[in-house]
């Protein structure tokens, strides 16, 4: 059971990392994109404010088309701001639904396995111990199936494990 949960959470957890890598590209790819767009115009813009700073009429230099151009940066500006923002939200928003959906399928897994967990258990309490990984150690079956093929010994797990706790208490009163 352990080893399966380990099994699911070690998949579950590399999905996610996955997920997270590709959603984090994709944004990184769409940024890109939008700061290629935009700063090319926010970087005309303000030097067609500042060319425009240069052109003073009665000794102000802050006319009609120096507002104008000034509205328009702060638009351009604020449209790049709030663009920056929703793919912000989007990839918090992706990145939540990848979180929802693996712990769904983690608990679907986990859930599964808990069922197949809890079937074993009874079946122990109305079976023997054969079969049961935690009963059947893989060096103990293999000394078992060595003794019943060399030495001809038929023995049982119980039988070994009484043996073997008898060999130990002599040898410590050795």
């Amino acid at each position: 059971y352990t080893d399966g949960v380990r099994r699911v959470n070690g998949e579950l957890d590399n999905r996610l990392d996955a997920g997270r890598l590709q959603i984090k590209a994709r944004y990184r790819r769409l940024l890109k994109l939008a700061e290629a767009q935009y700063t090319p115009a926010i970087v005309r813009l303000e030097r067609a404010l500042e060319t425009e700073m240069d052109n003073v009429i009665n000794g102000v230099f802050r006319g009609s088309r120096y507002h104008e151009w000034e509205r328009r940066l702060t638009s351009e500006k604020a449209e790049y701001q709030r663009l920056l923002g929703d793919y912000s939200q989007a990839e918090g928003a992706d990145l939540r639904g990848l979180d929802a959906t693996v712990a769904t399928a983690r608990r679907d897994a986990l859930g599964a396995l808990g069922g197949e967990h809890k079937k074993a258990l009874k079946s122990l309490h109305t079976q023997t111990y054969r079969g049961d990984e935690r009963v059947e150690n893989p060096l103990a079956v293999a000394f078992v199936a060595i003794l019943n093929a060399v030495a001809g010994i038929k023995i049982s797990m119980l039988e070994l494990a009484f043996w073997f706790a008898v060999c130990i208490s002599i040898l410590i009163e050795l």
